[in-house]
């Protein structure tokens, strides 16, 4: 996953997939590194909380985050979902989209807007679906080709 910075807590975060089987071993974590303590660490938020291998996240507010995962569906067939978490340990989970096709290929998180953005690569519609703080959809941009990659320009 890509890598991000968390300003509050001064930590840098990765998805670590572990071992990428279609979502059948669910290994993967979140792990956090601080530079105060100069070293990586596991935390609650794990592949077999969320249903399946890491592909991307983000945190879209001081205790909840989304992730983008990969997941067995039926053999030699693999969905993609995308899942609401809180951080803290016990709490569960919400699955917001979910397709039984490789079709959510990322996610990004503008805080300045407060939008979550996902690469929807469906063949018969392919576009960003654009969700509120609420994880609620918002708007639907249709692109002509399938979207695997998004970036934020913000030209203030």
């Amino acid at each position: 996953t890509r890598i991000q910075w968390e300003p509050n807590e001064e930590r840098l975060w990765v998805g670590a997939a572990g071992e990428v089987k279609s979502g059948t071993v669910l290994d993967g974590s979140l792990l956090s590194f601080s530079p105060e303590r100069g070293g990586w660490e596991p935390s609650p938020i794990t592949e077999q909380r969320l249903g399946g291998d890491f592909m991307d996240f983000s945190f879209i507010s001081e205790n909840t985050g989304v992730a983008l995962v990969m997941s067995a569906v039926g053999p030699a067939k693999v969905g993609t979902q995308l899942v609401r978490f809180d951080r803290e340990p016990g709490v569960g989970t919400q699955t917001v989209l979910r397709s039984d096709t490789y079709q959510f290929a990322q996610i990004l998180w503008i805080e300045s807007i407060e939008r979550l953005f996902v690469a929807d690569r469906n063949p018969a519609r392919p576009g960003i679906r654009v969700l509120d703080k609420r994880l609620n959809e918002e708007a639907f941009l249709p692109t002509e080709s399938q979207p695997i990659e998004m970036v934020w320009l913000d030209n203030r």
